[in-house]
């Protein structure tokens, strides 16, 4: 929908009734008065703070943990019976980085991670929101470094083409990558509260 906003004009033009100019804009904008530039940066917030990257990745560990459940499960069984299945449990301990590492990024958007507070109780709202900021600072710079260094060793073990004798062969190296997602991910969602804490530091609710 379009809605009719009036524009006062120096030298002419298409006149309203009150002597104003008409222009039409969209509804959105004329009721919250924001100008374009305003709108792309709300939405560039509004992709920024997006959970579906924490989101995907504690479906993609709790998917995986139903799968070591029932393949080590079935691989029990086997046993019993005299015959293990190859690959299980090569597949399953290497799967175990999916669990731990995927799910950092949902923790850190809710801030379920372990914070301890002996003496933010006792300071103003908005000195204890500057701290909590700080600290997620620190924790993402640190986990960008893991998260960095951790890409460059799952390459190269890529390169080689990485994997575990067993029974069968297993390729490793691909879940070398997800300790680097893993911790790319925290990373990103801890500045993301670096973000948020800050502003509402300064005084400002965030989105």
């Amino acid at each position: 929908m379009w809605a009719p906003i009036e524009r006062t004009v120096p030298h002419g033009g298409v006149i309203g009734e009150s002597g104003k100019q008409m222009s039409m804009v969209p509804e959105g904008l004329a009721s919250t008065g924001q100008s374009g530039s305003q709108s792309v940066l709300s939405s560039i917030g509004r992709v920024l703070s997006s959970s579906k990257g924490a989101e995907w990745g504690t479906v993609v560990a709790g998917w995986t943990a139903i799968f070591m459940m029932f393949s080590i499960t079935a691989d029990v069984i086997a046993r019993k019976l005299g015959h293990s299945i190859p690959g299980v449990f090569e597949i399953t301990e290497e799967a175990m980085m999916l669990v731990v590492f995927l799910p950092l990024a949902h923790v850190a958007l809710n801030r379920g991670h372990v914070i301890f507070s002996f003496t933010t109780g006792r300071i103003p709202k908005w000195a204890e929101q500057f701290l909590d900021g700080m600290a997620s600072l620190v924790g993402g710079v640190l986990s960008a470094a893991i998260a960095w260094m951790a890409w460059g060793v799952a390459w190269k073990n890529a390169l080689i083409g990485e994997y575990r004798e067993g029974l069968i062969d297993v390729s490793i190296w691909p879940f070398r990558f997800v300790l680097a997602i893993g911790f790319g991910l925290f990373a990103y969602y801890l500045f993301l509260l670096v973000w948020r804490d800050f502003k509402s530091a300064l005084g400002h609710k965030p989105e």
